[in-house]
């Protein structure tokens, strides 16, 4: 999957999830992109593709 769809759908999880619970939805975004990003790096995509 693209990383721009995995984004997004887990960005609508988050707003759905943060309204539904009364969570700060911007904390709860932050710490999935967060997240996103280190197991995005964490596989080596951005360095294989750098190199």
């Amino acid at each position: 999957m693209d990383i721009g769809l995995i984004s997004l759908i887990i960005l609508v999880a988050v707003v759905i999830i943060g309204f539904a619970r009364k969570v700060n939805v911007g904390v709860l975004a932050i710490a999935s992109a967060a997240a996103l990003a280190y197991r995005h790096t964490a596989h080596g995509t951005v360095l294989r593709a750098a190199s």
